[in-house]
Order: structure tokens, then C-alpha cells, then sequence
């Protein structure tokens, strides 16, 4: 098979196989963060701000969870 030709059925099996996926966030990274209601201070979050550690991508959606920890003590 001649070189070019190689190239060529590589290119189109590159458009076929899907993109690898990170298997922190596969693709669509979710960030949850636990907040305080009365200071607004961030108790707990399961990542960063600027989005997955692992690949990079920013922030598909951010979910901030309120909690009164006045109850807790």
C-alpha cells in the first residue's frame, strides 16, 4: 500500500472513531459546590473553578447547593 493511500483510509477512520473522552468528566464537566447561606463562603466543591483538572475543559454547568449550618452545630 503506498503511502499516500495510508494516509488517506487514516484520515477517514480519524472522522469515523469518536474523539476520546476524559473519564473525569467525559466531555461535560459538572461543577457542585456546597455554599454556606449566611457568608456565602464555599464549604465544599467537587472541582475547581476553571473547570476539569484532568483535560482542561471549562465548566459545562455549575450546581450551588445553599446550606444553613447554623442547624449543624
Amino acid at each position: 500500500m503506498s503511502p499516500d493511500r495510508f494516509a488517506q483510509r487514516l484520515e477517514r477512520l480519524e472522522v469515523i472513531w469518536p474523539k476520546p473522552r476524559c473519564p473525569t468528566c467525559l466531555g461535560r464537566p459538572h461543577r457542585v459546590v456546597m455554599v454556606d447561606g449566611d457568608t456565602d463562603e464555599v464549604i465544599s466543591e467537587n472541582m475547581p473553578g476553571f473547570g476539569c483538572p484532568d483535560c482542561g475543559e471549562s465548566i459545562f454547568r455549575e450546581y450551588r447547593l445553599v446550606v444553613d449550618c447554623r442547624d449543624a452545630a
